[in-house]
């Protein structure tokens, strides 16, 4: 854990320079107060763009995607949940009308934040209007940049109108409900914006105001002095920096008895409490010397600041990838509350020409069926204007719905090891070992000897199984001895269960399995350790994986003909045409000065991605591949590099990358596709530390939120105060300004 003293260093003071128009804490109607307990999130549920277009939301069944059972009907009332499932795809919104009044303002700030849908890199399908295929163009986001695209029905959209519009205003129905897809009619957009009395600029202008805190009554009745607002300002940067603490430790926020008597307030208020003590201008403005009704360490504010750390954190992750090529993987997993979590990570290349597999997000899916994940990845991808067209790989891992012999095991094993029984296994393997010293079987030493439980198997880690048979073969007789011994104090019902345990591990189809799993085990275990490695890069893990399947080939043909399914297993993970496709990817391997660099096999890897590389293209890339390795080989600064990484950071460094670009996006396809899926189980190592089973009641979005900051730390450690604080103050309105 980092030092807290260290951290909170003494800050410059804060820039004369006001920041953006902003508000605070408290709200000022009944309507802004149920705002209070909303804040948006990335679960947008929509249907993915394959559907067709019968699957539309007014054609769709009650319980398909589209309509949920649990969407509100008209005019009720928006839950945390409603709000958060807003649809991001403007073909699938709700009319504002539709919505209640007093959730209107919160529909509006929530679409607000997450801007217009705008996939500049999607495809976008083609229609044959007036005898000639057409199809929506991604500059015209750029000219006009209140329009957005419907990838579900291929229709463009005004946002500011259906934030905005008057239902009562004469003109601009058609872009606002209908939509726009006459793509040879641009005049109709001009037309959309009209003079400066049309109903889309009046639209324009209720948007500029109703981002403009400033201007509203509420704030006009709220005067602040330049004093006020600087200590309003200190005192949420001194909560901003104590959270951010926290949420870089993966730490809890609340303590069970938080008033001023109680010596165990949690970890949020103790931390700031030591935080005002170091810095004598945080001292001034929190707690006591803050007014009452904007002390900004309630509980919602709380939350507030996560969601605005998290958003921010996920703007970089968005920034970094530049609107490039990125692969996703995606894994599921169920948290110390059993919900089912699905987990979305991006591999991409930035540009400086490293990789990097960041965390996107985090949903809870009611099921794990195939539809269901597809459906929450769109909405999950839509929410920051990604596309499917930029995904290049994907990673999906399935470890963690095996079921087996080993699972098998790891529930006897949860099942049985309660605290009393662990004693007794505890007691046999003591006396086992005072025997073992007596007959000179032990030495004696330090390190020695240690303490050894079962443990319990991770579901997505084959190593821990590995781990765990070699435990039970070790503590064999000990086990048998404790179960004897359960069976001897126990009643009549566990002492059945231990005797018919016993005599499963006494059978010969148990040890048999158990020694043929070590074996297997161990040829794997080297792969399986290598994949859990964050730079691991794809040309050696397979030549790991080449070398663990010769050795299972070499112990298959020794007599274990009863034991295929391992190698099956591996074999069905990498086909023929995956290793075809790895083995032309070996071709740009640097090492020894690109010996292994073939010109003809690159050109086979080209094929597999038609759309970036044309058959024209193809005919001459030999000339261009002849280029590149002609300079390469004549540059020493590409000597000494020994992997396809350091090859992209040098292209991309030596500004070579510009120069062989057509080779450098051929490089960069390459990087992009997945070793493993270790990237999405660290989310789930970190998803049990951060929800664990004194936080068990957290929400979906407070879970998303802990662990992008969390496991994104080098990211949210360079994101600014200015940047937290102006979007907390943006969130909701609020009656402090800055």
């Amino acid at each position: 854990m980092q030092n807290i003293a260290s951290f909170f260093t003494k800050k410059n003071p804060t820039p004369n320079s006001p920041p953006h128009p902003t508000q605070s804490e408290q709200t000022l109607s009944p309507q802004l107060a149920s705002e209070q307990h909303s804040s948006p999130s990335h679960n947008s549920i929509q249907n993915s763009p394959q559907n067709s277009p019968q699957n539309s939301p007014h054609n769709s069944p009650p319980n398909s995607p589209h309509n949920p059972p649990s969407a509100p009907v008209f005019g009720q009332r928006l839950s945390e949940i409603d709000c958060a499932n807003l649809p991001q795809d403007p073909g699938l919104r709700r009319k504002m009308s539709d919505f209640h009044k007093n959730d209107r303002d919160l529909v509006r700030r929530t679409y607000i934040e997450r801007k217009p849908c705008q996939p500049k890199d999607f495809l976008f399908p083609q229609t044959l209007i007036a005898q000639k295929n057409r199809r929506f163009v991604a500059k015209w986001f750029e000219t006009w940049s209140w329009l957005e695209y419907s990838v579900e029905k291929d229709v463009a959209y005004c946002f500011i109108c259906y934030l905005f519009k008057d239902e009562n205003a004469i003109g601009g129905d058609a872009i606002v409900s209908g939509g726009f897809k006459s793509w040879n009619r641009l005049d109709t957009i001009k037309n959309h914006v009209g003079k400066h009395t049309s109903a889309h600029n009046k639209a324009v202008i209720a948007m500029d105001l109703f981002k403009k805190q400033k201007s509203s009554i509420s704030s006009a009745l709220s005067k602040q002095t330049k004093e006020t607002m600087s200590a309003y300002r200190k005192r949420l940067e001194a909560s901003i920096e104590t959270i951010q603490w926290l949420l870089l430790q993966g730490l809890s926020f609340r303590g069970h008895d938080e008033k001023e008597s109680s010596l165990r307030r949690g970890n949020f208020i103790s931390l700031l409490t030591l935080l005002s003590k170091k810095d004598p201008e945080y001292s001034k403005v929190v707690f006591n010397n803050a007014p009452g009704n904007c002390q900004l360490t309630s509980p919602i504010v709380q939350k507030d600041i996560i969601n605005a750390c998290a958003k921010e954190t996920t703007k970089a992750i968005i920034k970094d990838i530049d609107g490039g090529f990125f692969t996703i993987l995606a894994d599921e997993s169920a948290d110390v509350s059993d919900k089912e979590q699905m987990a979305l990570c991006l591999r991409y290349v930035n540009k400086k020409g490293e990789v990097w597999e960041r965390l996107l997000g985090i949903v809870h899916v009611s099921d794990t069926t195939s539809l269901t994940l597809k459906t929450a990845i769109d909405s999950l991808l839509m929410e920051y204007s990604l596309s499917f067209s930029q995904v290049q790989g994907r990673g999906y891992d399935g470890a963690s719905n095996m079921q087996g012999s080993i699972n098998g095991l790891k529930t006897l094993i949860q099942n049985e090891c309660s605290p009393k029984r662990k004693e007794f296994l505890r007691e046999k393997q003591a006396q086992r070992i005072v025997e073992a010293f007596s007959l000179g079987e032990l030495e004696t030493g330090s390190g020695l000897n240690e303490e050894r439980g079962l443990g319990r198997p991770c579901d997505t880690r084959w190593e821990s199984h590995f781990k765990t048979i070699l435990n039970v073969l070790d503590l064999y007789p000990s086990i048998l001895g404790s179960l004897d011994d359960i069976a001897e104090v126990s009643d009549a019902l566990d002492s059945n269960k231990a005797q018919t345990i016993t005599n499963l591990l006494m059978s010969f189809d148990f040890v048999f399995v158990a020694h043929l799993m070590v074996g297997i085990f161990g040829i794997t275990n080297n792969l399986n350790v290598a994949l859990q490695k964050r730079d691991q890069d794809i040309v050696n893990a397979m030549r790991i994986v080449n070398v663990t399947k010769i050795n299972l080939q070499e112990m298959r043909d020794e007599g274990w003909d009863s034991h295929m399914e391992k190698l099956q297993e591996l074999d069905n993970r990498f086909p023929k045409i995956s290793k075809d496709l790895l083995v032309c990817m070996s071709c740009l391997n640097p090492t020894n000065r690109f010996a292994s660099f073939d010109k003809a096999k690159l050109i086979e890897l080209a094929k597999f991605y038609p759309n970036e590389f044309s058959s024209s293209e193809l005919i001459f890339f030999d000339h261009t591949l002849q280029n590149f390795i002609v300079a390469m080989r004549e540059d020493e600064r590409f000597w000494n590099l020994k992997t396809l990484t350091e090859l992209s950071m040098k292209l991309v460094e030596t500004g070579l990358s510009e120069t062989h670009d057509r080779v450098y996006l051929l490089l960069k396809l390459v990087l992009l596709l997945p070793v493993a899926a270790a990237s999405v189980e660290r989310v789930f190592s970190g998803m049990t530390q951060v929800k664990d089973k004194l936080r068990n009641s957290m929400g979906d979005q407070m879970l998303n939120d802990c662990l992008i900051t969390h496991l994104e730390n080098d990211l949210f450690l360079n994101v600014s105060m200015n940047d937290i604080v102006h979007r907390y103050q943006n969130m909701k309105p609020r009656r402090e300004q800055l």
